[in-house]
């Protein structure tokens, strides 16, 4: 009895010599490494990094705290149920350590191959992962059969769009004539200019000429139409001082790449028909989306080589110093042999 509680108490003190220090590596290294996904532009893999590493510290506390302490209460309460196991599983035990024993000697003399064969592989999946096309239409990870997306598709169909970005301009006097016709012929020629994606365009210019048999009033009578307008169509062109305006643009279901392309070809289109005492800024849902996609897809190779590397120094700092403290308390007791 006393000899298995002897044993149980060796064990739990190797156990925590050797085990816990190798585990505590391994977490910290592993957790260095997650500091790449801290670099991602995109909150949600930030987060996603935060709870890997949360896991990891919980996983290490359990492990240590309670797992640990329940093997201990059972090999040392419990050897009498051991004793009995221990016969059946005695044969089958010595089988498995020599089997480990080998894998491990093999794994030891084979270790320059192993480390070669593992940098191959990760450069391989690198270079792949760099051609890899990734879905960015955020309508294919939706259920297909889901109402809600029928009716998208059914909403899509009937008016042509149900995409848009906004052109926001800004100015001290947006309802001036100068204006007024730069932003009617930007919404006339845009259909013209991307008649692949532009779908149709509003503005602050088409209501004022559906009430002037489609005419732009004079400067005379514009604010007088404009104030006729209701306020709650109004806002939707213009805001309350008369100096910022907006330009809608509903445009065809495009994936993200596309998109992406649409979005900088306007760009430059409004910066080639720029006006003096204007400025101009894309915005909507339509570039948030563009923006998320390519956080989400883009730098994946450089967070991988980021992470790959943090590991690797951080273990190769962690078994230096031991390796050099090790050495040190060798060269220390040897100083202190006495002399024959």
């Amino acid at each position: 009895m006393n000899n298995n509680k002897n044993k149980s108490k060796h064990s739990l003190n190797k156990t925590i010599k050797k085990m816990v220090p190798a585990v505590f590596t391994a977490l910290v290294a592993t957790g260095i490494g997650f500091v790449a996904l801290y670099t991602s532009p995109v909150p949600m893999i930030q987060d996603f990094g935060k709870m890997l590493t949360i896991g990891l510290i919980v996983s290490f506390i359990l492990g240590v705290f309670i797992l640990i302490p329940i093997l201990f209460i059972r090999d040392y309460f419990f050897d009498n149920v051991q004793k009995k196991k221990s016969k059946h599983t005695k044969q089958g035990t010595g089988k498995t350590d020599k089997m480990l024993n080998w894998l491990t000697e093999k794994t030891i003399k084979l270790r320059w191959i192993i480390i070669a064969i593992a940098v191959i592989l990760a450069a391989i999946g690198i270079w792949v992962d760099v051609d890899a096309n990734a879905e960015t239409d955020v309508e294919t990870f939706m259920p297909q059969n889901t109402q809600e997306l029928k009716d998208i598709h059914k909403l899509r169909d009937i008016v042509g769009t149900t995409d848009q970005v906004s052109i926001v301009y800004e100015g001290n006097d947006i309802i001036s004539d100068d204006i007024m016709i730069w932003v009617d012929k930007l919404t006339e020629d845009m259909g013209t200019e991307f008649p692949d994606v532009v779908v149709e365009t509003k503005s602050i210019s088409n209501i004022v000429k559906q009430i002037n048999d489609e005419k732009l009033p004079k400067q005379e009578s514009l604010g007088e139409q404009i104030a006729d307008i209701p306020t709650e169509q109004l806002k939707l062109f213009l805001n309350d001082t008369n100096t910022k305006g907006v330009i809608t643009v509903g445009i065809k279901h495009l994936e993200a790449e596309n998109l992406k392309v649409f979005i900088d070809d306007l760009r430059v289109y409004l910066n080639s028909n720029e006006l003096d005492g204007v400025n101009t800024t894309i915005t909507g849902k339509a570039v948030l989306d563009v923006e998320m996609i390519q956080g989400l897809t883009t730098g994946r190779y450089q967070m991988t080589l980021l992470g790959m590397g943090l590991v690797f120094f951080s273990l190769l700092l962690i078994y230096r110093e031991r390796a050099t403290f090790e050495l040190l308390s060798h060269n220390s007791d040897v100083s202190l042999r006495p002399s024959l």
